[in-house]
């Protein structure tokens, strides 16, 4: 079919479904995304949403023993993006 429209949202668990597999990313991706919400528009805070589902359900798959973020590692990351 020419012109179809395929949403690769629908192929990606919820963060509901996520949740119960990666709690600890899951908190850290809503407070994320909770914080873009204020500087962003929506469809930015959407895509955003789309690519951390994506990373999550790729950690799920592929790196089970990944549950939650490392603060410690956002912390290096935070401070040394600054410029």
């Amino acid at each position: 079919m020419v012109g179809a429209v395929v949403s690769l949202d629908l192929r990606l668990p919820t963060r509901e479904q996520l949740s119960a597999s990666v709690p600890g990313v899951v908190a850290t991706m809503r407070r994320y995304l909770d914080q873009l919400a204020s500087i962003l528009r929506p469809g930015s805070v959407g895509g955003a949403d789309l690519a951390l589902r994506s990373l999550a359900a790729f950690l799920v798959e592929n790196a089970p023993d990944v549950t939650g973020s490392d603060r410690a590692t956002a912390g290096i990351w935070r401070t040394s993006g600054a410029g």
